[in-house]
């Protein structure tokens, strides 16, 4: 590179109006010479005033000021020693060359947080105003440059201090940074601060506190919150910077809170509304569901859960290759939003010509009972072998239990009726109910039911004639000594049926040793044989009474206790023998010796005859029953 001579700033004093001048030499390198400029300043007015006042002493200054310790080691001098004489400043040649240097300001703008539409930039010169501007916008992206600035100051001949200020923007405060060389960056940062409130919500029992760590741009910062009962549950960061000061974008704000064993952590909301911290009890719950069929069972049924009366997306299906159970399983214990128990229930998918019945509990489970809603009615038909009452009623049993359905039939409805709307299978054992029906006792009549629920049943009844029995009384006497065999105390004898008294006492007087009670009911109304006694209600004095039965023939001894009499000698009465008949009968006579023989062998001769009597019936009896 040819050699070149540093530039050399001359300050003339010629007053305010003259610019430093620099003078070179007019080397190969290309450089450029200003002329104009020399002629624009000087012109006349220099070359009146070096003529005039400064001649020589011009010579001495240009000396002076160009010296070649000042230039660069190993330059020729930028200029010739000797100046131009004065009388040929008047001549046209080429004056001393200076060249003036000027720079560029870059200036770049930038937003922490929104900008406005556009800036104004205005330059400053050593504090004060050049009137230069420069407006940035997004259309510039948001740059621009002050061109062609006069680097030094023409009266000082130092560089020029420029800088740059810009309209005050409300809401933002604005830095400048940078310097001439590089170029100056103004920076406007939004001062909006935010408050972020923090809520806790807790999905089953609470905890003592929890503590709440906020995070800027996913990066934790020192800002923390305990959250108690004590201040229920809420609280909130306040005075937030909006905007990250370097990149300028909105902070994304976040809270973590302190891991809580046992349950499950979930933030909702933002910055602007507040966050919501929920946590959730990890509890879970299983509820069995179980299936039962009233009747035939179809191939499958849906079962869907509802969750506090809402229904969810939760479903089962039950078939028999599943023995019609299954179950909900890892259902959660609390609800998410109101933090209580979650009341879960299930519903079925509806099975026509079925009534759905849903018992149990979420502890023990469900049990759906599917109930065949098919009814069946059961036509009955009176008949009568005898004389007809004027009506009967009809009681309907389901199972061999009665129920509380009744028929009335009667001649206006001609002896006809119908239950109706039975249902057809058990609720319990969903088995088929097996329908029977019974009509209140008629006396007199005997009841034969015959049919089936499907064709009906038909009642007849059938006029009986009462069976009667007879029940004997035998009545013995056993005396003491000296007694009259025919004189007895009066005694009265009862009969009791079913140990009921029936009927009137009799009195057996003197010599009256029976009585027969003729015609008595053998059956109750139940078909039941009713039982039959017979006892001695005036027992005479000095004797005492006992009973003995074989049969219906009831025997009744009265004996005596009593002291005995004195004995009476017996006077036996004048012997005549009777005249002997042609044909001899023996006919052997019982003494009479005044003690108990007659009596013992009238008691044998009555109780021969009872018991002849009462085979007699009964063989009566059996010949009619047949």
């Amino acid at each position: 590179m040819p050699d070149q001579v540093e530039k050399q700033e001359v300050d003339l004093d010629g007053g305010p109006s003259n610019p430093p001048v620099v003078f070179s030499d007019q080397t190969n390198n290309g450089q450029e010479y200003i002329k104009e400029y020399i002629k624009e300043y000087i012109k006349e007015d220099i070359k009146e005033y070096i003529k005039e006042d400064i001649k020589e002493d011009i010579k001495e200054d240009i000396k002076e000021d160009i010296k070649s310790d000042d230039l660069p080691v190993n330059q020729p001098p930028p200029i010739s020693p000797d100046p131009p004489e004065l009388g040929d400043l008047d001549k046209e040649e080429p004056l001393p060359q200076c060249i003036v240097q000027k720079v560029d300001i870059s200036v770049t703008k930038v937003w922490i947080g929104p900008g406005t539409s556009s800036v104004t930039v205005a330059l400053y010169a050593g504090g004060e105003p050049t009137g230069k501007i420069l407006e940035l916008c997004a259309a510039n992206c948001w740059r621009g440059r002050f061109c062609g600035l006069i680097k030094y100051d023409p009266l000082t001949g130092r560089a020029v201090d420029y800088t740059v200020v810009e309209n005050k923007i409300t809401g933002y405060s604005s830095k400048v940074t940078g310097n001439i060389d590089c170029g100056f960056t103004l920076t406007n940062t939004n001062n909006d601060t935010v408050d972020i409130p923090v809520n806790k919500v807790w999905i089953g029992p609470e905890m003592d506190l929890v503590t709440i760590t906020l995070y800027a741009d996913s990066v934790a910062t020192n800002k923390t919150l305990e959250l108690s009962s004590a201040n229920c549950w809420k609280d909130s960061f306040t005075d937030l910077r909006k905007y990250h000061a370097v990149t300028g974008k909105p902070i994304v704000y976040t809270l973590v809170e302190t891991e809580i064993k046992g349950y499950s952590s979930k933030l909702t909301g933002s910055v602007d509304c507040g966050f919501t911290l929920t946590n959730t009890k990890d509890d879970t719950i299983d509820i069995p569901v179980t299936k039962v069929w009233i009747g035939p069972a179809k191939d499958s049924v849906n079962v869907t859960l509802y969750a506090d009366s809402v229904a969810t997306n939760k479903k089962l299906e039950l078939t028999a290759a599943k023995c019609w159970k299954d179950s909900f399983t890892g259902l959660k214990k609390y609800d998410a939003v109101t933090g209580n128990l979650i009341s879960y229930t299930v519903l079925e998918t509806e099975t026509q010509g079925y009534s759905s019945l849903v018992t149990g509990s979420m502890a023990s489970g469900f049990t759906l009972t599917n109930t065949c809603d098919e009814t069946v009615e059961i036509p009955v038909n009176k008949v009568w072998i005898g004389p007809a009452k004027d009506s009967v009623s009809v009681i309907l049993y389901a199972d061999g239990l009665a129920t509380s359905k009744t028929l009335e039939l009667s001649a206006e409805n001609c002896w006809k009726g119908k239950f109706i709307g039975l249902r057809k299978y058990d609720i319990l054992t969903g088995r088929p109910i097996i329908y029977s029906i019974v009509e209140k006792k008629i006396p007199e009549y005997t009841s034969v039911v015959i049919g089936s629920v499907a064709c009906g049943f038909t009642l007849t009844n059938t006029f009986k004639i009462p069976l009667t029995t007879n029940v004997k009384a035998i009545k013995v006497w056993i005396t003491g000594p000296g007694e009259d065999p025919f004189k007895r105390p009066e005694v009265s004898l009862q009969l009791y049926q079913n140990d009921k008294i029936y009927g009137q006492a009799v009195v057996l007087k003197n010599r009256t040793y029976s009585y027969v009670w003729k015609g008595l009911p053998e059956f109750d109304e139940k078909d039941k044989p009713y039982s039959y006694r017979v006892e001695e209600i005036n027992v005479p004095k000095d004797y005492t009474m006992s009973v003995s039965s074989v049969g219906n023939i009831y025997t009744i001894t009265n004996k005596w206790t009593g002291s005995y009499a004195p004995h009476k000698p017996f006077t036996p009465k004048p012997y005549t023998p009777r005249p002997t008949p042609s044909r001899v009968s023996y006919r052997p006579s019982l003494p009479r010796t005044g003690s108990d023989a007659s009596a013992l062998y009238l008691g044998f001769i009555a109780l021969a005859a009872g018991v002849r009597l009462l085979t007699s019936d009964r063989k009566k009896k059996r010949v009619k029953r047949n």
